[in-house]
């Protein structure tokens, strides 16, 4: 399935990062408020990483409306839920505002990505506590063609600077570090490359914790 986006966008030789906002909230109740990219575009894929961490079990996570679910998974413990939501923005959105069952600590981080033309893919994900959170590879549907690629992570850090190094020739360090009790983060770079297979290094956290990786694949 391919997206809608302009003809000019198009021509591209490859997706381009347009604006990186950035939200934490402690017992925000179901539903926080993420300002739009600063120069999004209609026509521009617009994106949601978010992490929910806190003491109560069960603790869901709902897409915001009109926007489709990449991943949306339960790593467990206090890592209640990792996810990702995207929409092809049309001119009719104000905010990204995912919903939660109840009070939550949030970590979230929006992207306006210009120039995305197919659907976006992602990569295995598992659990597991370690320093060294390494995404697994992705293979897009499109093969060996140029594209972005994410490196992302969620995570529960006490650190308030948690990833210290992003994976090999990724860059654009984004981060957003709860301060909260339950403290969940959400991290990410990017690279752009020509490759059927996408497997990126490691993260560098500053010490062990529960972390959620994940490769996502644009074009």
């Amino acid at each position: 399935m391919v997206l809608y986006a302009p003809p000019l966008i198009l021509g591209r030789r490859a997706p381009v990062l347009i604006g990186t906002p950035t939200k934490a909230t402690q017992n925000a109740g179901g539903s926080p408020t993420l300002a739009l990219p600063t120069g999004w575009a209609v026509g521009d894929l617009l994106m949601c990483l978010c992490t929910i961490a806190n003491g109560t079990n069960g603790t869901s996570m709902t897409a915001p409306t009109g926007w489709s679910t990449l991943y949306n998974m339960v790593p467990g413990g206090n890592l209640r839920r990792a996810g990702c939501f995207y929409k092809v923005a049309d001119g009719s959105e104000v905010s990204m505002r995912p919903t939660s069952g109840n009070a939550s600590e949030w970590s979230l981080i929006g992207l306006a990505i210009r120039g995305v033309r197919e659907i976006p893919e992602v990569s295995a994900m598992v659990a597991a506590t370690t320093a060294a959170p390494d995404p697994a590879a992705v293979s897009p549907s499109w093969g060996n063609k140029r594209a972005m690629f994410i490196a992302a992570v969620h995570t529960l850090h006490n650190s308030a600077v948690p990833v210290s190094a992003l994976p090999a020739g990724y860059g654009n360090l984004t981060m957003c570090n709860n301060t909260g009790t339950a403290k969940g983060t959400v991290s990410f770079g990017n690279r752009i490359a020509r490759t059927a297979s996408e497997d990126p290094a490691a993260f560098t956290m500053v010490s062990s914790a529960v972390c959620v990786p994940a490769t996502i694949a644009l074009r």
